[in-house]
C-alpha cells in the first residue's frame, strides 16, 4: 500500500511540472510552442489556465516583447521570472496588445494565461530578445 501511494505521489508531482503553477483549460483548435527565448499560444476557443515555459538560452538578452489579439473573452496574462507571479497585461475581446519589459535578468520565465470564462480567436506571442 505505501509503494502505490508514493507511486500515485511521484506521477503527480511529474504531472504538475516544475512550475509549480497548475494548467486546467479546455480548448478547442489550441496550437502553442515553448522553447528557448520564445513562446506562442493560439486558439480558436479557450477556457482556464495554461502555463507557457521560456528559458533565456543568451544572457545577454534582457527584453521580454509581447503581441496578442483577442476576438471574444477576456484574458490576463501573468509572468514570473524570480519566483513571483505578476501581472502583464489584460486585454479584451476586439483588443490588440503590443509591448516588452526590459532591464530585467531573465533566466527562466513562465507565462500565465488566465481566461475568464471562455474566449474566442486568440493569438498570444512571446519572445526574449
Amino acid at each position: 500500500m505505501k509503494r502505490i501511494a508514493a507511486a500515485v505521489l511521484l506521477l503527480t508531482m511529474a504531472l504538475t511540472g516544475c512550475s509549480g503553477y497548475n494548467e486546467h483549460y479546455s480548448a478547442t483548435v489550441l496550437i502553442s510552442s515553448e522553447g528557448n527565448n520564445q513562446a506562442y499560444q493560439r486558439f480558436w476557443k479557450f477556457k482556464g489556465t495554461r502555463v507557457l515555459d521560456l528559458n533565456n538560452s543568451d544572457k545577454d538578452k534582457d527584453t521580454l516583447y509581447y503581441t496578442a489579439t483577442l476576438d471574444e473573452g477576456s484574458v490576463t496574462v501573468y509572468v514570473d521570472y524570480d519566483g513571483e507571479k505578476r501581472e502583464l497585461f489584460t486585454i479584451e475581446g476586439g483588443e490588440e496588445v503590443e509591448d516588452s519589459i526590459s532591464g530585467i535578468d531573465f533566466h527562466h520565465v513562465y507565462v500565465i494565461i488566465e481566461s475568464d470564462g471562455t474566449c474566442e480567436e486568440g493569438d498570444f506571442e512571446f519572445e526574449i530578445a
